[in-house]
């Protein structure tokens, strides 16, 4: 069914299928849609997400918590996330 599943952390896999990512939880159902160009786990067990050319992050859950519509996303703990859009920085909690 899939191109790509990575290994299960935390009882989740990044699932791909053509050229679109999402995220797959442990018994095969899909909790964050293959609506991304990427998707990869981050350090503090979240995701970070790319769609054309723009960042955003989900849960480990799969809830999407950024829509893709950053220049830049860096998660610097469970609460506050560094952003940049249109030239402009910003701190989100």
């Amino acid at each position: 069914v899939y191109d790509h599943v990575s290994d299960f952390s935390a009882g989740v896999a990044v699932v791909g299928r053509a050229g679109r990512f999402g995220l797959m939880d442990a018994q095969g159902k899909v909790i964050l849609a293959l609506a991304y160009d990427g998707v990869m786990p981050n350090v503090h067990r979240h995701y970070d997400l790319r769609r054309d050319g723009k960042m955003g992050l989900a849960s480990g859950s799969g809830k999407l918590l950024l829509e893709p519509t950053y220049e830049f996303v860096e998660q610097l703990n469970n609460t506050h996330v560094r952003v940049k859009r249109n030239g402009t920085w910003g701190i989100l909690t």
